[in-house]
């Protein structure tokens, strides 16, 4: 579901969680962590365990978000199911008071592996290199 199966050492005739790791699988993908966005910045910032709705019924739940001051809105992780799992699909999640909100699922990572954020903006000058020798 969290897209971890990278730090399980499969060789292993035994480790803690084997067999529910293999329940897990037997049964496929149910939900899906995402990184997701607010699609009205208006809307407050839900808390962790708000649960993603579909159709009424609970699929998955919010495990944080936050306002991001690098990029200016809110950010956050859920599960919701394996079929909403696609970057741009939208989700329901239920905020205090029974009021519903819409997130869009958001690329991961949020942050900016390629520093393309710390770049000098166009038309200014990069700032002098430091001579080291």
């Amino acid at each position: 579901e969290a897209d971890m199966g990278w730090a399980i050492g499969k060789k292993k005739t035994f480790y803690v969680g084997k067999r529910a790791v293999e329940i897990q699988n037997d049964r496929g993908e149910t939900r899906k962590l995402v990184g997701f966005t607010l699609a009205n910045d208006q809307d407050p910032c839900p808390k962790e365990c708000h649960l993603v709705i579909r159709d009424g019924d609970i699929v998955g739940r919010v495990t944080s978000a936050v306002l991001s001051p690098t990029l200016k809105k809110i950010i956050g992780l859920a599960y919701v199911g394996a079929d909403q799992a696609e970057v741009g699909e939208r989700f329901q999640i239920k905020i205090e008071g029974g009021r519903m909100i819409e997130a869009v699922v958001s690329p991961m990572p949020f942050y900016d592996p390629d520093n393309q954020r710390q770049s000098p903006l166009q038309g200014e000058r990069a700032p002098a290199e430091v001579d080291k020798t």
